[in-house]
């Protein structure tokens, strides 16, 4: 199925009915893909069934066949069926039994090849329809063309709802970047608080004298403590940065995170005693989580604005989509 490779060029070599006519075409292509996509998912399915029962059967015929080598072959099996005198009859039984396990596992294979090669052939049926997406966006860009040149009313409006939706896409844009940026930034201060928490435990020990393995171990977390505040103030930085992009750097100032955030110079200027590493430990943490709440308050601002602008963008698509689809 071959694809019109410029919207443009299609417009000038067909007029209203012609592009319409694709339209239904693309349509009915759409319709195929999805009944096949459809039967492909059952196919799918009942191949999964089919190897299952190929595993099942497989399972069942070796069971079998075990059953007749321990009465061909020397085992107690057959001295037991010799001693009783059954031994030919219990020898026949399993062999039909080993038919009849052979016999199921072959069918089970022929299924599970079967529904296989459905399943190829209609992945092979999809692929050949080639890619639908471009087609239909290259016959509805003729179609907008069209319309622009022919002077009709919709014309004027594709024009005002591509540059609508052009602005719309770049708000959801940076929206979607600052709430990533968010994100981020509060997984920064989870990790600091985790560590902090942890530092406070062996300080609280420290307290208690916990000698100086407590005390190396003390220190090596207010270390990575330190280091992951870094982090988060750089990811906090990262986020503001972001905010001015979508006008909510004040709305970040009033919740605290640009004072609550300077991380490099609050706490740490005594460490001589446990005490005063224990309260300096308590305080980074209640810093920590007031920095952590207001970027979270950021956060959910940030979703539902960028809800928002994503709602915008998909109504202004589906406008565009109605004109041109008429």
């Amino acid at each position: 199925m071959s694809e019109p490779a410029d919207g443009r060029a299609e417009a000038a070599r067909l007029d209203g009915a012609a592009i319409h006519a694709r339209l239904e075409e693309v349509a009915r292509a759409f319709e195929e893909r999805a009944a096949l996509l459809r039967a492909r998912d059952v196919a799918r399915r009942e191949l999964s069934q089919a190897e299952q029962q190929v595993s099942e059967t497989r399972r069942m015929l070796d069971a079998e066949r075990a059953d007749v080598v321990r009465l061909e072959g020397f085992s107690f099996e057959r001295l037991a069926a010799t001693f009783r005198g059954t031994r030919a009859d219990d020898l026949m039984r399993e062999r039909a039994e080993e038919a009849r396990a052979e016999a199921a596992h072959a069918t089970a294979v022929a299924r599970a090849g079967a529904a296989r090669a459905d399943v190829e052939n209609l992945s092979a049926r999809i692929e050949e329809l080639g890619d639908l997406e471009t087609w239909r966006r290259s016959v509805l860009t003729a179609r907008g063309e069209w319309l622009r040149a022919s002077g009709h009313p919709d014309g004027v409006r594709l024009e005002t709802l591509a540059t609508e939706m052009g602005a719309a896409r770049e708000v959801s844009r940076e929206l979607d970047e600052a709430l990533i940026a968010a994100r981020r930034a509060r997984d920064r201060f989870d990790e600091v608080l985790r560590v902090l928490d942890s530092a406070e435990s062996w300080a609280t020990f420290d307290l208690f004298g916990g000698g100086f393995v407590t005390d190396m171990v003390k220190h090596s977390k207010i270390d990575e403590a330190q280091a992951l505040m870094r982090q988060a103030d750089d990811a906090v930085r990262r986020l503001q940065r972001e905010l001015a992009d979508v006008d909510l750097v004040v709305g970040v100032d009033s919740v605290g995170v640009t004072e609550g955030t300077k991380l490099m110079d609050m706490f740490f200027d005594d460490i001589f005693s446990a005490m005063s590493v224990r309260r300096s430990v308590q305080d980074a943490r209640a810093r920590c989580r007031r920095a952590r709440e207001a970027v979270q308050r950021v956060e959910r601002l940030l979703g539902e604005r960028s809800g928002v602008a994503a709602d915008e963008v998909a109504r202004l698509s589906a406008e565009r989509e109605a004109i041109l689809e008429v």
